[in-house]
């Protein structure tokens, strides 16, 4: 379960939700305290793309997806009292389907609290407060105490959005008594962040501050010096979120005391990039690139055979430095621009390998950035940067996936045309990938972005092709999938008649039956 915490604590390290209708899953994975919470060897998305703030992800789920890249709706077309839409369908659609569907209590909670996300990002509060009160009654339901805690958290978070603090505050509170009976010191130590984390968004950083120094004694009883090091680098983010600076130095200086005893290279190296992240998040410039510096020399030198006595069972895998070093990069980089050290994050961001795409991805997560602060030039600039970035890389789905987010990203600073012109020059680029699946992939995550800037017709012509491919082949092992998705999306850009063919084409009743509901609810 430690991992389940931690993944949801920092920077672009997002903890990733499999969400559908019939067969939701939370993924609380149980972790050995020797794993990284850096990009580890292993992808754990169908590309290798570090994670972007907004990113163009897979389509993860049967049916129709809350969790894909097509807004609900754009603000600027909706009126005060009009139900939003998500792929064409009313969201009472999606509410009355969840409550008529029979899941375990995870599924349904997780599932209303994707609706309520849509009525706070539509500006409709009140309905989002009703839709996780609905939420919130599957709580005590929830058998396991670590899912239960962070569900909890969860509805806490979004309730808070919904301008609903009284509510929030109050399973806050309850949030922290399950923490209290972990009998797992990391599991409440992370949780406990958390916890903080989120009484210092309501303002409550007092109560905030107490935790993290809560959190601190737990530390104590840990064992082990790498989850340790990451423990202290998480609790002085924590404490500089609340303006704590001695007690935020304190902790990263006892990180760094941790982290070098550890004897494992891999972990080593990763705590102290956290621990440069957390110097950067405090604005100790010197001090992270020393740390970030310290993490670079350990991993470029040469590998002591002789002082290595740990099994290669206990051992962390080694992500090759070519890999490592622009993402470690990245994660500063982004710990710069959630702290609104922009000229700082660009800093480290042209020090960035350009034969990497991680130095575009995170240029984006920037511009992104300047986006949601109302600097649209700026944006467009960066933006201009990350495209002539991208397009001097070799063609492959990882490219196509991030300029697909360049497109967005510019329709977001305004810039329609220029969106429109990636979002075609990327259509080029999926149509000459090799594998079929890539190429579907690619042409539903251009399509939902074409349909954002209003170009439906082109979204159409695009799933066209993504369906000749999936109906050219019909071998490909995710088929099923990739026509529940294609019919969504049809629906999405008006064409109602085919997304109806191919949601009865669908020959497994456990998928067909909630697409068909929503699309007869829609009419």
């Amino acid at each position: 379960m430690r991992k389940f915490w931690k993944r949801i604590l920092g920077g672009c390290l997002v903890m990733l939700l499999s969400w559908t209708w019939g067969s939701a899953q939370v993924h609380a994975e149980t972790l050995n305290p020797a794993k990284p919470v850096l990009p580890s060897a292993v992808p754990t998305q169908k590309t290798n793309l570090p994670p972007l703030k907004n990113p163009v992800k897979s389509q993860e789920v049967k049916g129709l997806n809350l969790k894909n890249n097509v807004k609900p709706i754009s603000k600027a077309k909706l009126s005060v009292n009009a139900e939003p839409k998500f792929q064409g369908v009313p969201l009472t659609c999606y509410l009355s389907l969840v409550q008529s569907t029979e899941g375990n209590p995870e599924n349904q909670l997780f599932s209303l609290t994707e609706i309520a996300t849509k009525y706070t990002e539509a500006e409709q509060l009140t309905k989002a407060a009703e839709t996780l009160d609905k939420a919130i009654t599957y709580l005590p339901k929830i058998d396991r105490p670590a899912v239960q805690a962070y569900a909890t958290v969860e509805v806490a978070s979004y309730y808070a959005k919904a301008a609903q603090k009284q509510k929030s505050s109050l399973l806050l509170n309850q949030a922290l008594n399950l923490v209290k009976g972990f009998t797992n010191n990391t599991d409440q130590i992370f949780a406990t962040i958390k916890i903080a984390h989120e009484y210092k968004e309501l303002g409550q950083t007092d109560k905030s501050g107490r935790l993290l120094g809560q959190a601190l004694r737990y530390v104590d009883a840990v064992p082990d010096d790498y989850v340790k090091s990451r423990a202290y680098a998480a609790i002085a983010s924590g404490f500089n979120e609340v303006k704590q600076p001695n007690q935020t130095a304190q902790a990263l200086v006892q990180g760094i005391q941790y982290a070098q005893k550890i004897t494992d290279k891999s972990p080593k190296v990763r705590a102290l990039t956290e621990i440069a992240g957390a110097y950067a998040e405090s604005g100790e410039h010197a001090k992270a690139i020393a740390s970030l510096t310290n993490a670079f020399n350990i991993l470029d030198a040469p590998k002591d055979k002789s002082s290595d006595k740990s099994s290669d069972q206990d051992k962390t895998p080694e992500l090759p430095t070519e890999i490592f070093k622009p993402r470690a990069l990245a994660l500063i980089a982004n710990k710069y621009v959630s702290t609104a050290q922009y000229d700082r994050a660009l800093q480290v961001i042209d020090n960035m390998d350009k034969a990497s795409i991680e130095k575009p991805v995170a240029l984006i997560g920037l511009a992104s950035k300047y986006i949601e602060v109302g600097q649209l030039d700026k944006a467009t600039e960066i933006l201009d940067r990350s495209l002539a970035g991208l397009l001097s890389l070799p063609d492959s789905l990882d490219k196509a996936v991030t300029l697909v987010e360049v497109g967005k990203q510019y329709n977001l600073a305004k810039q329609p045309k220029q969106a429109i012109d990636v979002l075609d020059r990327t259509l080029s680029i999926a149509s000459k990938l090799e594998q079929p699946l890539e190429k579907v992939f690619g042409f539903t995550n251009i399509a939902a972005v074409y349909t954002e800037v209003g170009e439906t017709e082109k979204a159409g012509k695009t799933l066209d092709g993504g369906l000749l491919i999936v109906n050219s082949d019909r071998s490909l092992s995710d088929r099923p999938r990739m026509i529940a998705d294609l019919s969504g999306l049809y629906w999405s850009v008006g064409r109602h008649d085919k997304a109806l063919e191919l949601a009865k084409s669908i020959t497994n009743p456990a998928e067909q039956e909630p697409i068909l509901k929503l699309f007869e609810c829609a009419k």
